[in-house]
């Protein structure tokens, strides 16, 4: 083949779903295409591979001398043996265990109070935990090594999540009205986010990690520039206090969800918004859907999904909507489990919403809102916790006896049983 540019297909390996695609030239290397496709979907290198017959996989070569082609297809698997799960309990204790033989890989040491937070980095090479001893920690996940410790908060740390590219982290205590931006490196303090008059409800980094968007029980959402801490923008239109919030892939629009029973989607470039009324409770989550993302092929072509807006409230309920003029797609019944939280897999074909009450995970098929399996507790124990594996594969639930289950999303089996020996209050898979 020529050096000329051409397009690669990136697919989820389970299901053979489009994900993405990604550009590549002749003279690239086998490995840096691998890092663009990881890079592109949200998963570390070692969960991609070139499915090509007859092409040498050598992480050296050109993609030329590969035969790697254009009708080529990059696959993006979350093998059990790629997959890792921190598991923290209310006693300062988290652990980190292997799916596939069901293992204790690593234990962190260090918390002196409920971990009430757990969170990796996207390539799985960092851990961040967040406890009511009044501090977050920084890990290293190859061998549980104690980074840096992230403690100038005054009372617990409710949240803590890490940049896309694992270089930040923000950290909110339980009743702060600010958040704190470090340095992962050398977890220095680089900015207090301050300006909200109320308790902040939740934080989260943009895409190109260039943004921090916090959300506050007084009623607005502010966005701020990571590398000055400069507010850029305050969003204000809800009557009461903001649970949520969100940004989109293309940071161009914000998505925020309200005790009032609303939600918002936000444009912010041109200060304009579409209010999303229907919920009969507090929306305490929402979510955008990936967009680029496709399905199928249409004539040789991947047809692109239109951006959606997912909101989960305490209602029962999860609604669809189309973020362009705030229609309500459709409606996900959840027989009035209260619901906390939302996870789009990484190629958005499926849903995740969680009831943290009752720690119940559903997956459903987003374009078309069938319910594909419920999953809660095996052994009839309370539930305490759950969590999605990055490509949608896995779910984990968790319970007070001990027992963590690790089922399979795809076909709803049971993958592992691990006896953790104390009630676990977070989950957090690692790829």
């Amino acid at each position: 083949m020529s050096d000329g540019k051409f397009r690669l297909r990136v697919a989820l390996a389970a299901t053979g779903e489009t994900l993405d695609h990604v550009c590549a030239s002749g003279a690239d290397t086998v490995a840096s295409l691998c890092r663009k496709a990881a890079t592109l979907v949200g998963v570390p290198t070692s969960c991609v591979q070139v499915a090509a017959k007859g092409c040498t996989q050598a992480d050296e070569l050109t993609v030329a001398a590969a035969c790697i082609e254009g009708s080529c297809t990059i696959l993006v698997s979350s093998p059990e043996s790629l997959v890792s799960l921190l598991v923290a309990d209310d006693s300062g204790k988290a652990a980190v265990w292997e799916i596939q033989d069901g293992t204790k890989l690593l234990e962190l040491k260090g918390h002196t109070e409920c971990i009430g937070s757990v969170t990796s980095s996207s390539d799985g090479t960092q851990l961040l935990t967040a406890s009511f001893d009044g501090t977050a920690r920084l890990w290293k996940s190859c061998d549980g090594a104690c980074l840096g410790v992230l403690e100038s908060h005054r009372d617990g740390v409710a949240i803590a999540t890490l940049s896309p590219n694992g270089q930040l982290a923000i950290t909110v205590a339980a009743s702060d009205f600010a958040a704190k931006v470090w340095r992962t490196r050398d977890c220095l303090h680089l900015w207090t986010l301050r300006g909200h008059e109320a308790r902040i409800s939740s934080a989260c980094f943009s895409l190109d990690n260039t943004m921090v968007l916090t959300t506050s029980w007084d009623g607005t959402a502010r966005l701020w520039t990571t590398n000055t801490a400069e507010c850029t923008k305050m969003l204000w239109s809800h009557g009461r206090g903001l649970t949520s919030g969100a940004l989109s892939h293309c940071r161009t629009r914000v998505l925020t969800g309200a005790s009032d029973c609303t939600a918002k989607v936000w444009d912010w470039e041109k200060d304009t918004h579409v209010t999303l009324a229907g919920h009969r409770g507090s929306v305490m989550a929402v979510a955008f859907s990936h967009t680029g993302y496709a399905t199928r092929t249409v004539e040789g072509k991947a047809p692109l999904r239109p951006l959606l807006a997912v909101t989960a409230s305490r209602d029962g309920e999860a609604r669809v909507w189309r973020v362009e003029d705030g229609f309500c797609l459709y409606t996900l019944e959840h027989d009035g489990h209260p619901l906390n939280s939302i996870v789009f897999s990484a190629d958005t074909t499926r849903l995740a919403t969680i009831s943290a009450e009752t720690a119940t995970v559903f997956i459903w098929k987003t374009f078309d809102k069938s319910l594909l399996h419920t999953f809660g507790n095996l052994k009839h124990s309370p539930s305490t916790a759950s969590a999605l594996s990055v490509d949608g594969s896995l779910v984990a639930t968790a319970s007070s006896n001990g027992v963590v289950q690790v089922w399979s999303a795809l076909d709803g089996t049971l993958v592992r049983v691990l006896e953790v020996g104390t009630g676990a209050c977070s989950l957090c898979f690692s790829p």
